[in-house]
């Protein structure tokens, strides 16, 4: 799963590294107009990427080239401002925004209005208001008080500081205050991004969405901005055409179907890297691959014992998990030489990774003790004697789920059916196509297989792994997991400014985390960035920016 709404990190040691293959076709002069169509394997559930439902990474695909964002992450993962600069000032905390003069939404087939200090304030407004479904407050919720210094000046002071400042005001977070003032921000941008008021597209980044041009279940399209403020994108359309399954999206950029894809790694992606005409780019960023357990969230339904905790360790000790990637990644060549990741949050390669879960190594003979000890019965008294295990009446099975369409993902779950059938622990297969739009934040799974992809920053991490309550805390934690201590530790690690302190919370947190085993991390993820080479200006950006951070700048030959 790729979502924007959270913050991780990787370290500048694996800031995307730029490793190209080049097909032999023949080189031709990049042309200015032309069609970009993109091979997406995930369709946006809603284009609000602000509250619950809309924090999917191709949705944020779609609307990084729409809406404006005060920073922008780069490939080297540094912060660069882009609508506004910033003063920071201490004592108290106060950032005060300068937007830049020439900034304008543009209504297509209306008139352009500058974007204003008024469209910070508002954002604010919204994001605090308890009636709309938030994904995240992190940042915004300390904020005090805002003084609009001028149309384009303005100043929010804080009641203490917030290390991930600039992840604030990011795409939709600078809102048309004359468009959303007013309506429920909860019906605002499902399935168009418009003016609610007048239904006219609206947009503030090099392109935007007309009328009709989602069509559901096809294809999603945007148009040039001709009234963009910024570089104006060279391309005149972008076309994301949506393919889920991971085989159609190899066979259709050879095909010349499509021109550019951003599959997760799979199998096929290794031929791909010798084929004429096409060209790959290797990233390396804050992203990994971990399974998550649903310990009682949600409507269901889910399968009790997982709030367990003996028989969540019994699960950890039962998978292999360098088995798993050596069989699927290293040996493959999908990536020689990828380590079992033994944290979430603060990556491999960071010098602050300490590797919490460096405990659960494979250990059959463990996972079998723990269940005996849980007092569950009819279980295997030696790895793979045979029975599955029932505790105080219910059975040790559980529903495996997984988006459907993703062949190493499916031989994940295989490996893992087979390491745990072992130990008595039985997995059944539950992949749907809407397992991360619909299933994960309604709490339809037992234990649930994706990735987080998130920028070089770990604030926010209290979204996740904090405890939810209400409707303005923890609202990513689809797994009602919820740890006092975990929640403080996070929470004050999102205030400090010295990165030092805001480590130390962190893994602070994760020592406790451990503990409890509320997920299992497996690797951190590679990212390929792959397209015709008739495309030029492209450059992978393996954080939650994605292939589009620099879309205004791409031509088709």
């Amino acid at each position: 799963m790729h979502l924007r709404k959270l913050w991780l990190l990787a370290g500048v040691v694996l800031a995307a590294l730029a490793v190209v293959t080049t097909g032999s076709a023949s080189q031709q002069s990049a042309q200015a107009g032309g069609t970009v169509i993109f091979g997406a394997d995930q369709e946006p559930g809603i284009l609000n990427g602000d509250i619950i439902g809309g924090n999917l990474f191709w949705g944020t695909e779609v609307i990084s080239p729409v809406f404006p964002t005060t920073y922008r992450v780069y490939p080297d993962f540094s912060f660069r401002p882009e609508l506004a600069t910033t003063t920071v000032q201490n004592n108290p905390f106060r950032l005060t925004y300068h937007i830049k003069r020439n900034a304008v939404w543009y209504e297509a087939g209306g008139p352009t209005r500058p974007i204003t200090a008024a469209d910070y304030v508002t954002g604010l407004s919204v994001i605090m208001n308890k009636n709309f479904k938030i994904l995240s407050q992190t940042g915004y919720e300390d904020i005090k008080s805002s003084r609009i210094i001028n149309k384009k000046t303005v100043r929010f002071t804080f009641s203490k500081p917030f290390a991930g400042w600039k992840t604030l005001f990011g795409a939709q977070a600078v809102m048309p205050s004359f468009a959303v003032s007013g309506e429920d921000f909860n019906k605002v941008w499902i399935n168009d991004m418009n003016n609610p008021k007048d239904g006219k597209p609206i947009s503030g980044g090099p392109f935007y969405l007309p009328n009709g041009g989602w069509d559901r279940g096809k294809q999603l399209t945007l148009l040039r901005n001709p009234k963009y403020w910024g570089p104006k994108a060279k391309l005149a359309k972008a076309v994301y055409r949506f393919l889920p399954d991971t085989n159609t999206t190899a066979e259709a950029i050879r095909g010349r179907e499509v021109d550019v894809i951003y599959p997760q790694p799979q199998l096929f992606l290794v031929p791909l890297r010798h084929t004429a005409g096409i060209k790959v780019q290797v990233g390396r960023g804050p992203i990994f691959e971990h399974i998550d357990f649903n310990m009682g969230f949600g409507k269901g339904p889910f399968n009790p014992l997982l709030k367990n905790l003996k028989v969540r360790q019994a699960i950890a000790y039962g998978i292999d998990r360098r088995a798993i990637v050596s069989a699927l990644y290293t040996k493959t060549d999908i990536a020689p030489g990828l380590p079992v990741l033994n944290d979430p949050i603060i990556l491999t390669g960071n010098k602050n990774y300490k590797g919490h879960w460096k405990g659960y190594t494979h250990n059959a003979k463990k996972a079998i003790a723990l269940m005996k000890s849980a007092g569950c019965t009819g279980g295997p008294a030696t790895p793979g004697a045979g029975g599955v295990w029932t505790c105080n009446g219910t059975k040790a099975s559980f529903k495996f789920k997984w988006k459907s369409g993703n062949q190493l993902r499916e031989l994940s779950f295989e490996a893992m059916q087979a390491q745990l059938k072992d130990v008595g622990i039985q997995l059944v297969a539950d992949d749907t196509p809407n397992a991360l739009s619909q299933d994960l934040p309604n709490g339809n799974y037992d234990i649930i297989l994706f990735a987080w992809v998130g920028s070089p920053d770990i604030s926010g991490w209290d979204d996740i792994y904090g405890c939810r309550s209400g409707s303005d805390h923890a609202q990513d934690n689809n797994q009602g997991y919820c740890d006092k201590t975990v929640d403080r530790d996070l929470v004050n690690a999102n205030h400090q400014l010295v990165p030092a302190r805001q480590y130390a919370l962190t893994n602070a947190a994760l020592a406790q985390m451990v503990k409890q085993v509320p997920t299992v991390p497996l690797f951190q993820k590679p990212t390929y960035l792959i397209y015709r080479t008739s495309m030029k200006g492209l450059l992978e950006n393996p954080t939650s920016e994605g292939p589009v951070w620099n879309i205004n700048k791409w031509t088709k030959a």
